[in-house]
């Protein structure tokens, strides 16, 4: 169970918070890519490895002369230093039976990519009022909007680009006039579009993503009597979406004089989400010792989605996306398909909105048993049904028992001078998951235009699957709560076992059958682990305070079923994860690399039962590596002397591996991709001890049937890691007074957020990996980065203002 609680009024009258933060961002890391002069001497090398003479042929039509000439740093055109500003005013008024809390925000955050950047206007009110002793009435209410100026990155460009096919032999502009197999003509100033331009995509584009976002809730709270509480509550959350992209006609046909117009595109999105619930809760007391709590309760949740079809326009009136333009929605366009004349005036719809609605009904009881506040027990159920699930299978059931016992009460440890306190606790019960998409359980129909006899027809993509039915999760967990020296030192050790059964994953046919993935209940999955916390009051004096948290866990997770199908069924991840039975969820499925031959300069790989071979097959791929660390954790030091107040956040991953999946083409097949500079560690002559090959144009010198078909565990990498997240430095200045204005508080804060990292992972971050646009991938690649931003560092200045 989580609680949350919102901000509400407090004391009596008026009082305001004003507070502002100022920053700045980089990336935690940059590539560290070829240059111009680097990257023609290593095309050259492997284009005579090839047998051939002369100079090797250049990508993106680029002449030796011209290349020579220009060393773009695509990583430096991308990225900059991001400027955050933020600004909230609150204010609180209180009385005694009447409380009011709202404020007003805007946050200003660029990131450190070039162009992007997301800004927040909020506005929020909390208000509650006591109608008697007996009755409560509150509500609350915000409303913002979000505008996130989007940038493609990762592998679909920016400084993902930058990392891969943006060359730096390949200018921004054109420099001279170019003749393009002598019918177009390029004049100086206009975009170099031959080979990828990051820039020119970026500055031809604009995708713009704005988000409203209204949240709002009334309870009623009744307390008849000492004994009863009554609570009732109805939410309702609702989001529109509208996601726009405008393109220059000049980046969908290159800079070349076309018959393309500008394009204009939309994705309207909007979600109503509401919620009610009501509890009732009972307090029973026996005697002085014995007590119990009752607790039963109803809940409902029910969401639409509407997703709009694509809305676009191109034609000579489009010069700027939709939200400069509103009027372009109002005039219908339809053209001609032989001569592209205008026939109509609008806008086109490429099929129709997509609905998407859920709802859970929920009743759920709860009662506590305490004894003289040293024994506890709780047993609790609930019901919950869904309708992503099939009729049969619609509800779940959902019980639970917990107990604990406070030693610390006992006689034999009350008088003890060197603990404090001690709880010994454990539970056992089963949750249920429901985290899918909508209709799984009905199937999906597809329609294929101009298909067989150029007729469209409707078929089968995804099987119906009446049977679905709820995830569930045997979860048991025992822990100790331990305080030492009066609570000067504290620790918390705790072990789970949980146990996942009916896991939902998705299924692939076979392709002759024509459809594609469906959900199925196929699963069991082990997961169980330690989690260790520590608290030391390392020094409490007068004027000054050292406090330390630490805290450490370690996780093993193992698919221990997949309900009869074959690991190939099993769909979801990328071709360098699976599903592998007795192995973590996504382990890593590579062909092992052995050495670079120091007389051939080849790639040694071994095969599937140990033997070296130069040739890279899937059937040689075997599970490697350690998907998950061994331990993560972290520390915080907290010194608090006088007014000042610091603070120091560290934390560290250790034992885990990360699959670097760009690196294949960084520091494999020369290519149409920029190379990393450890690419230097190359073999050249015979002899050498190297930690690459001989470099080469061909996939086949490699061992391979393709360049992206490099998955080995030559990039499968270190990905331990100790990283300082947050350093901050506060001062509190006394109250004071400018004329006759009071002011109660004002503190100020310096900051700092991944400021340094110690890490042998040669990528990028070892924090992240790779972002998928749906969660099965998600999850079934969970240590894969491809292209992947790091994360950004920033420091802050932050003053809070209390009067």
């Amino acid at each position: 169970v989580v609680l949350v609680t919102t901000k509400s009024g407090s004391g009596k009258g008026w009082s305001f918070d004003l507070n502002t933060r100022h920053g700045v961002s980089r990336p935690t890391a940059l590539p560290n890519m070829m240059n111009s002069a680097e990257y023609l001497q290593i095309r050259q090398e492997a284009w005579e490895n090839d047998g051939n003479v002369g100079l090797a042929t250049l990508p993106g039509g680029i002449s030796w002369e011209d290349a020579r000439n220009t060393d773009t740093d695509w990583v430096d055109e991308t990225i900059r230093t991001g400027f955050k500003q933020a600004y909230n005013f609150g204010a609180n008024y209180a009385t005694k039976k009447f409380k009011l809390f709202s404020s007003i925000g805007y946050d200003d955050n660029q990131s450190y990519l070039e162009g992007n950047s997301y800004v927040r206007t909020s506005f929020r009110a909390n208000a509650s009022y006591e109608i008697s002793p007996k009755l409560k009435l509150s509500a609350s209410t915000s409303v913002s909007q979000g505008v996130n100026n989007r940038v493609d990155a990762a592998w679909s460009g920016g400084l993902g680009a930058a990392m891969s096919t943006a060359l730096p032999i390949y200018p921004i502009f054109y420099s001279d006039t170019v003749s393009n197999d002598g019918v177009v003509t390029r004049l100086p100033g206009d975009y170099y579009d031959l080979g990828s331009n990051p820039v020119r995509q970026r500055e031809l584009q604009d995708w713009r993503t704005v988000e409203w976002r209204s949240i709002n809730n009334i309870s009623v709270e009744f307390k008849p009597s000492d004994k009863l509480f009554v609570k009732g509550y109805v939410g309702y959350d609702f989001m529109d979406i509208k996601d726009d992209k405008f393109q220059n006609a000049r980046l969908r046909d290159g800079d070349r004089t076309s018959d393309l117009f500008n394009l204009a595109e939309r994705w309207p999105t909007s979600t109503n989400n509401w919620n009610a619930n009501a509890t009732a809760t009972y307090f029973h007391d026996l005697d002085d010792k014995n007590s119990l709590t009752y607790l039963v309760g109803a809940e409902y949740q029910e969401s639409k989605t509407r997703r709009g079809s694509r809305i676009f326009r191109e034609d000579e009136n489009v010069n700027g996306p939709f939200y400069e333009n509103d009027n372009l929605l109002n005039t219908q366009i339809q053209r001609d398909s032989e001569t592209n004349d205008i026939i109509t005036s609008g806008y086109d719809v490429d099929g129709e909105d997509i609905v998407e609605e859920y709802n859970f009904l929920s009743a759920f009881a709860r009662v506590n048993y305490d004894y003289d506040n040293k024994y506890f027990a709780q047993a609790s159920a609930r019901v919950d049904g869904s309708s992503r699930f099939g009729e049969n299978n619609r509800f779940g059931f959902f019980p639970s028992l917990s107990a604990g016992w406070v030693l610390s009460e006992e006689n034999f440890l009350k008088e003890s001078n060197l603990i404090s306190f001690m709880k010994l606790r454990t539970g056992w019960g089963v949750t249920g998951n429901a985290a899918i998409g909508e209709y799984q359980q009905y199937g999906f129909g597809q329609v294929q235009a101009n298909g067989y006899n150029a007729e469209n027809y409707r078929f089968l993509s995804v099987v119906p699957n009446p049977d679905l039915k709820w995830e569930t999760s045997n979860v048991f967990d025992v822990s100790l709560e331990t305080g030492f020296f009066d609570d000067r030192i504290t620790t918390t050790l705790s072990l789970y076992h949980k146990k996942s059964t009916d896991v939902l994953m998705g299924v692939t046919p076979q392709n002759s059958t024509g459809v594609s993935v469906w959900l199925d209940n196929l699963g069991e999955i082990l997961n169980q682990g330690v989690e260790f916390t520590l608290t030391t009051i390392n020094m409490d004096r007068e004027n000054f305070l050292w406090k330390t948290d630490f805290n450490i866990s370690y996780n093993y997770n193992e698919i221990q079923s997949i309900g009869g199908y074959t690991e190939d069924a099993v769909g979801g991840g990328t071709n360098d994860t699976r599903i592998v039975l007795g192995e973590p969820v996504g382990t890593n499925f590579l062909v092992r690399h052995s050495h670079v031959d120091p007389e051939t300069g080849r790639n040694v790989y071994l095969d599937a039962n140990g033997n070296e071979t130069t040739t890279w097959d899937p059937e040689n791929r075997v599970p490697v590596g350690r998907v998950l660390p061994k331990a993560i954790g972290g520390m915080t030091n907290t010194f608090e002397f006088g007014r000042w107040n610091v603070g120091l956040v560290v934390v560290f991953s250790m034992g885990s591996d990360i699959f670097d999946s760009s690196s294949k083409r960084q520091l494999g097949v020369v290519s149409d991709w920029n190379m990393r500079t450890e690419l230097f560690d190359r073999w050249r002559q015979p002899g050498d001890q190297a930690t690459y090959p001989q470099s080469s144009l061909l996939p086949e010198n490699y061992g391979l049937d393709n360049a992206f078909n490099n998955n080995t565990t030559q990039f499968l990498d270190d990905g331990d890691y100790l990283r300082f997240r947050r350093l901050s430095v506060s001062y509190r200045v006394p109250e004071f007074s400018i004329g006759s204005m009071p002011f109660k508080s004002l503190t100020i804060t310096a900051s700092a957020t991944n400021f340094l990292t110690f890490t042998n992972f040669g990528g990028l971050d070892p924090e992240i990996a790779r972002d998928f646009e749906n969660p099965t991938d998600r999850n079934l690649s969970p240590n894969i980065t491809y292209l992947t931003p790091p994360q950004e560092m920033s420091f802050n200045l932050a003053f809070n203002l209390r009067f």
